[in-house]
């Protein structure tokens, strides 16, 4: 009896086995891990840098006129810059030397001084302050300001650090939102300058750069622009926004070129 059934108990097993083969390809061949999914898309739009600026406008563009102004005395004008744009941007004031003014601001020396966003600007670029050794604090003693003479306007005036007007100047990062803001351009003549009565506005002094100096009554070019947080605006990828460098005009007194400059 034990004999007859064993056949078939082996012919059983050979068959579970077939049918385990098969189970475990069919579960190869057609994956056994549970999963789902979640359709998506992908759009968007790109983003604005946009601005809008308030002040003494002619038509459209900023205007200020400091005209009347008197030395020691500071003529201040504000702008008020909204961002208009889709995030937050960096706001320069930059300015623009293609009627060479901005040289022509950087060859005033200390008779200039320029006061903007809280930052003073003075002693530009040391025209009328490297004749002699060049010591912050020392008097100012050339040709133009002779501080040895007790009669003159400039009879021991103090010279200040070295400095100039850069080109580019940063004034702060606007929120996203229409964010306003304002801030001041402020310019004013050394207290002693009394020697240039109804001169124009920045060629009060002597040009000292070499070919042809502006016209009387030429302004001073500048323009308000935003970049992308963090973005230099001189980087090239800002294309026709991007703002070029410019050299500085003077480095030294060039009247006397043997003379070391202000440190």
């Amino acid at each position: 009896m034990l004999k007859s059934r064993l056949p078939r108990f082996i012919a059983l097993l050979g068959t579970v086995g077939v049918l385990a083969s098969l189970v475990s390809v069919a579960v190869a061949g057609t994956g056994a891990y549970y999963t789902d999914t979640v359709a998506g898309t992908v759009s968007g739009n790109n983003g604005t840098v946009a601005i809008s600026a308030s002040g003494n406008t002619t038509s459209g563009n900023l205007a200020f006129d400091f005209s009347g102004i008197l030395p020691g005395v500071a003529k201040t004008a504000t702008i008020t810059v909204t961002n208009t744009g889709s995030g937050p941007e960096d706001i320069y004031l930059a300015f623009d030397n293609s009627n060479n003014m901005w040289s022509a601001v950087n060859d005033l020396g200390q008779y200039g001084k320029f006061v903007i966003n809280g930052n003073t600007y003075d002693n530009l670029n040391n025209k009328t302050g490297n004749a002699t050794t060049g010591v912050a604090g020392s008097p100012i003693s050339d040709s133009y300001i002779n501080t040895t003479d007790p009669t003159n306007s400039c009879y021991m005036v103090p010279r200040v650090p070295v400095n100039y007007l850069p080109h580019v100047i940063f004034l702060g990062t606007l929120p996203a939102g229409s964010a306003a803001w304002p801030f001041t351009i402020s310019f004013q003549y050394i207290a002693c300058m009394s020697d240039h009565k109804g001169q124009s506005l920045f060629n009060a002094a002597t040009w000292d750069l070499g070919g042809t100096a502006p016209a009387a009554g030429t302004p001073l070019l500048f323009k308000v622009a935003a970049f992308q947080p963090g973005i230099s605006p001189t980087n090239t990828a800002n294309g026709t926004g991007a703002i070029p460098n410019l050299v500085l005009p003077i480095t030294q007194d060039l009247r006397t070129p043997t003379k070391g400059t202000e440190q």
